[in-house]
């Protein structure tokens, strides 16, 4: 129920988890960042979620301030059903099967 209702009241201040695959000679190579939609933000050092990789590929924020890079702080790890259900806005591509 928390989650939901940090859903709900953040919104649009979420972020997620992109994973893009590169092949480099024989060996492929996966580069993951955080993303808000328009740019690369970062998770702030001294959250608790920088330390390791939180287990859902999305994160609801507080603030997002930028020093030497973007940073977002206190982020919360939701699942991609919390934004399903309690965000605000939602785009339905049905040629493609995708949901945003």
């Amino acid at each position: 129920m928390v989650k939901a209702i940090l859903c709900a009241g953040l919104y649009p201040n979420y972020a997620q988890r992109i994973s893009e695959n590169s092949t480099g000679g024989s060996a492929s190579l996966t580069k993951e960042y955080w993303s808000d939609g328009r740019s690369q933000v970062s998770i702030h050092p001294m959250s608790v979620n920088h330390m390791g990789t939180p287990s859902s590929a999305f994160l609801v924020y507080h603030e997002k301030v930028r020093t030497s890079k973007v940073y977002i702080r206190d982020s919360t790890p939701v699942s991609a059903l919390h934004v399903l259900l309690f965000s605000r806005e939602l785009k339905i591509n049905h040629e493609t099967g995708q949901v945003s």
